[in-house]
């Protein structure tokens, strides 16, 4: 909770739907930036599936699209250029019972 003296942090205040499977104070993209709007769909699609963390993992590349990774609430990858599909690959052999 902030002090009555100091502004709060407009993280504390918001009440998202999604906080339970965002970082919403690592969301770094500009406005007006597509990325977003990829994340929230991707969220919502896992959200409505039922899935829980433990069922998957969010592997990504290198770049803008790269730094997703860590908006997610759940095991997250962020890979090398050109590695982010043999990375998932060799996470789903050692898992195989990830969706």
């Amino acid at each position: 909770m902030t002090p009555a003296n100091q502004i709060p942090d407009p993280i504390e205040i918001l009440d998202h739907p999604l906080k339970d499977r965002i970082n919403l104070n690592r969301f770094i993209f500009c406005p007006g930036c597509l990325i977003g709007t990829v994340i929230l769909s991707i969220t919502n699609c896992l959200k409505e599936s039922g899935l829980t963390f433990k069922d998957y993992a969010i592997v990504s590349g290198i770049g803008c699209t790269g730094r997703s990774s860590g908006c997610f609430k759940a095991p997250a990858f962020h890979t090398t250029h050109g590695r982010a599909i043999p990375f998932a690959t060799g996470i789903k052999l050692a898992n195989p019972k990830l969706k």
